[in-house]
């Protein structure tokens, strides 16, 4: 099955969005048809379960969505980005202020509007610190994954628990270790941006 979405999205048959309907597609077939533990009266409730599932993170995705639709209207993210610029001329100092703007605002914003908002602020802001665009974008992007997974919103938490059917406290608790990780080598990234840089420039 992995061998079949990864190639269809490769030689362009589907997009990674439709890999997942085609994924589905196989995992009813094996189920049935391979390892027969899958039986066509269970697929009503199974869809059934899928529905209700979806309908959860739907709703919860729209609430993240909907508070960072208020902070917009504040124009919050916008004054804050332009305020950062003015702090200091360092550069590591600006860098360590960006990453703990970037992780409280991925906290309760979703990561694609968090990115369409602030990325049009922050790219004129980097340039002038002389920060190269490839290691701004991965600094984003870790923010913006560790945001997702940190309370109090962080709304793949409550995907992942919702998903998995566990409570969400238990979920907090055993997540932290990982944020730790992932914070470090955020930092990490951050300060050594060669690490980040070294593949773009084999094929620059």
């Amino acid at each position: 099955m992995p061998a079949v979405i990864i190639l269809g999205i490769i030689l362009g048959i589907f997009t990674a969005t439709e890999s997942a309907a085609i994924a589905c597609a196989l995992a009813i077939i094996v189920g049935i048809f391979f390892y027969r533990e899958l039986k066509f009266k269970d697929i009503p409730t199974v869809f059934i379960n899928t529905a209700l599932s979806t309908a959860t993170v739907t709703m919860l995705l729209a609430m993240a969505n909907l508070f960072g639709l208020v902070l917009t209207f504040e124009r919050i993210p916008q004054v804050l980005a332009a305020w950062m610029g003015t702090i200091s001329e360092n550069p590591l100092i600006f860098l360590l202020i960006l990453n703990i703007f970037l992780l409280l605002v991925g906290m309760v914003m979703d990561g694609i509007a968090s990115i369409d908002i602030l990325v049009p602020i922050l790219v004129p802001i980097a340039k002038m610190f002389e920060i190269d665009l490839i290691h701004l974008g991965g600094i984003i992007g870790i923010n913006t994954v560790i945001g997702s997974l940190t309370p109090p919103v962080g709304a793949g938490l409550f995907v992942a628990s919702s998903v998995g059917g566990v409570k969400l406290e238990s979920l907090i608790k055993q997540v932290w270790p990982f944020l730790g990780v992932s914070v470090i080598v955020l930092f990490i990234v951050t300060y050594f941006p060669a690490i980040v840089l070294w593949i773009p420039s084999i094929f620059s």
